[in-house]
């Protein structure tokens, strides 16, 4: 006689294993399934201007980076910061980038530092680009987990230093989003 209906009188505390599923099939459930999986939210990925921005030689600028994403709408387009809303405090990967760009066959070096609530998390990356004519093709990263309160926010500075001409970013992006703990 088949069954068709399982009750759970009938069901023992360990009559349902991987030797009665096949664990290579794909079942629908009709119920809410908790505590698997989550979201990565919020999330945002900013991109700054192609056309360049120009900065002072040894001095941090903030890149003027736009929104591509943004799923809280926590960008700030007109100062360039995310910030962190209500009800979702906790940890987040933080990934930013710039192609710092001279004008000049001197350039000595570059920085790309995240700032919290206006003030530097420290000189996160250095890379030497001495003597390196229009150091366009190199990009330089930094990338890690930043734990955040509700109303904390990044920004993204870059640092360049070059002996002569000028320069500035040629392009930027910077992003994040909320791990699941």
């Amino acid at each position: 006689m088949a069954i068709d209906k399982v009750v759970s009188a009938s069901i023992t505390t360990d009559a349902v294993g991987p030797t009665q599923l096949n664990e290579a099939s794909n079942y629908a459930f009709t119920g809410t399934v908790t505590g698997a999986g989550g979201v990565n939210t919020p999330y945002w990925y900013a991109y700054g201007a192609p056309s360049g921005q120009a900065t002072t030689s040894s001095t941090f600028a903030k890149l003027t980076a736009t929104a591509v994403h943004d799923s809280g709408s926590n960008y700030d387009d007109s100062n360039y910061r995310w910030t962190c809303p209500s009800g979702a405090a906790g940890k987040y990967w933080v990934s930013m980038g710039v192609q710092p760009y001279n004008t000049s066959s001197v350039a000595n070096g570059s920085q790309i530092v995240p700032y919290l609530n206006g003030s530097s998390m420290g000189n996160t990356y250095n890379a030497s680009h001495y003597q390196i004519s229009n150091f366009r093709n190199h990009w330089i990263m930094w990338s890690g987990m930043i734990n955040l309160s509700a109303g904390d926010y990044l920004e993204c500075y870059a640092y360049t230093t070059f002996s002569s001409g000028a320069g500035g970013i040629a392009y930027g992006k910077w992003g994040g989003y909320k791990l699941i703990e």
